[in-house]
């Protein structure tokens, strides 16, 4: 059972939350792209979830095939 959740808007909100639980000795779960289905996600932590609001695809680059996406993007979409 998680002993908290955060669902960061921004960058900044989730250093925010990095910063809190370092403050207080919180362990901390990141959960990004949401595909486990085995529950690896369970732990006695506060889970920072960010596939809410955190899953764009921010820049394509064709030509040297490369792309930088937000921590909670998922394919397929």
């Amino acid at each position: 059972m998680p002993t908290g959740v955060v669902v960061p808007r921004t960058v900044e909100a989730a250093r925010e939350a990095v910063a809190v639980c370092r403050e207080r000795g919180a362990p901390l779960l990141s959960r990004s792209g949401g595909t486990s289905l085995a529950g690896q996600c369970c732990n006695t932590a506060v889970v920072m979830d960010r596939s809410k609001y955190r899953n764009r695809l921010v820049f394509v680059d064709v030509q040297s095939r490369r792309c930088v996406v937000e921590p909670g993007i998922r394919w397929p979409p």
